[in-house]
Formats: C-alpha cells, sequence, structure tokens
C-alpha cells in the first residue's frame, strides 16, 4: 500500500464506518517511502484486555461526572450502569446518535456538552 487511500479501501473490509476510518487515518505517518502508524499498536494488542476492562476495586468519586456515549457504539452499553453508578455516586449520561468517535461525527454537540460542564 502507498496511500492514504489504498489504506482506507484496505480498511472498509472491517471497518464500515467511513467516519471510524477517516479518524484510524489520521494517525499515519508518511515518511519517506515509509507508512507507520503514529500510536503504538503493539502495546495496545498487548493490552487490550486491561484496556477494555473496568476498574476492580470500591474506589468512588462523588464530584459531578458526565459520560458521553454515542448510541451506536457499544462501548457503554446499559449492562455497565450499576457498575458506573457505583465508581460515580453524581454521574450524568449523555447521550449522541453517533457510533464511538462522537467528537469527530457531532464535534458541536460534543463542544457544547463539554462545556457546559466544565462551567457548571
Amino acid at each position: 500500500m502507498k496511500n492514504r487511500n489504498e489504506i482506507d479501501e484496505e480498511l472498509s473490509k472491517e471497518i464500515k464506518s467511513k467516519d471510524e476510518r477517516a479518524f484510524l487515518l489520521t494517525n499515519l505517518l508518511f515518511k519517506e517511502d515509509k507508512i507507520s502508524w503514529r500510536v503504538n499498536l503493539r502495546t495496545i494488542v498487548d493490552q487490550i484486555k486491561t484496556i477494555m476492562s473496568f476498574p476492580d476495586n470500591d474506589n468512588q468519586f462523588t464530584g459531578p461526572t458526565i459520560f458521553l456515549k454515542g448510541l451506536k457504539s457499544p462501548l457503554v452499553a446499559e449492562k455497565f450502569y450499576p457498575e458506573i453508578e457505583k465508581k460515580f455516586t453524581n454521574f450524568e449520561m449523555i447521550e449522541f446518535n453517533t457510533g464511538h468517535w462522537l467528537h469527530a461525527e457531532e464535534p458541536q454537540k460534543f463542544l457544547q456538552e463539554v462545556t457546559k460542564f466544565i462551567n457548571q
């Protein structure tokens, strides 16, 4: 593969969302005749279970907290709400009609919600 379009075409075989692929492609580095990833993929692959797990402890945060959830993403599933409620006793779930990359798919709403939270 020699360019972003070829890589996008290959990614499209596994990742159907054009927005997700576009986000991933921002992590490509083109240097001399080599293409590499900005992120350390080996570490992500090696640590994916840890990255995707929820902390197994009794710690709680009682301050205001927001969770931003893309309704088309399975990553903040309702089955996790009881654990979220235990660890974050003062949280609000804000839903976006997006996939996982809500900041890229709805940047104005993302900015509005985060700004509102920070300014409260």
